[in-house]
């Protein structure tokens, strides 16, 4: 909020009559009468303590949305580590039908091959018979 309008909620509050009695006995206290000068001093007073209530009350909502982003991010771990300990059973199965893939890769491998040249062998005799 801009100083202009600290001065004009002020100058509403005195039109409405509505001064802090506190404040306004220390304005006349320091100035020592009820004159302009604490007439002055009560708005500068004011004006202080709107804006600190102001920075308190922005202070507070920051602190406000930071704790309610750091129990979101918690939340958010939390929903994760859920997820990871529900789908654990899942992810053991997997781990251990790639771990059987990987143990019988070295001998598909080796059927592969042999199917090969048991193919190849007999295609050779066949083709040997043939030309005969």
């Amino acid at each position: 909020m801009s100083d202009q309008r600290y001065y004009e909620i002020v100058a509403e509050e005195l039109q409405c009559r509505s001064i802090r009695p506190g404040l306004w006995a220390r304005a006349v206290a320091e100035t020592g009468g009820e004159g302009d000068a604490a007439r002055s001093l009560y708005i500068r007073l004011r004006v202080g303590e709107i804006m600190q209530i102001e920075r308190a009350e922005t202070e507070r909502r920051r602190r406000e949305e930071a704790d309610t982003k750091k129990q979101e991010r918690k939340a958010a771990i939390l929903a994760r580590k859920e997820e990871e300990r529900r789908r654990e059973p899942e992810n053991e199965a997997e781990r251990l039908r790639i771990e059987a893939e990987r143990a019988a890769s070295p001998y598909l491998w080796l059927v592969i091959v042999s199917t090969l040249i048991v193919g190849f062998v007999v295609l050779v005799v066949c083709l040997a018979n043939f030309h005969k």
